[in-house]
């Protein structure tokens, strides 16, 4: 059930790669990224994944939020590294599932 959901959250990551670098032309998401997804889907059910991915766009948001109040000017070609949110998210997500056993 877990290999299925890790396969399936892998391609839909590498779907949602492929589309923003064939609109904008460049890279929104790294590999690294999809390969973080897929193997943070084998830890936890599937029914977490869509949590999961919420609270690490949520966290980029917040990011994103700070360094603005920071002064730093927010553009169409600011990037930040969005793997330490999808670990941010997984971990919580991770934690949120173990305490119901």
């Amino acid at each position: 059930m877990r290999l299925t959901g890790a396969f399936f959250t892998m391609a839909a990551l590498a779907l949602v790669r492929w589309s923003y670098a064939r609109l904008r032309r460049r890279a929104g998401l790294g590999w690294g990224d999809v390969k973080l997804v897929g193997a943070g889907a084998l830890w936890v059910d599937p029914i977490y994944l869509g949590p999961w991915l919420l609270l690490a766009t949520l966290s980029a948001f917040a990011s994103l939020a700070f360094l603005r109040w920071q002064g730093v000017t927010i553009t169409r070609e600011t990037s930040i590294p969005f793997g330490p949110h999808l670990a941010c998210g997984l971990w919580i997500v991770w934690l949120a599932q173990i305490s119901q056993f």
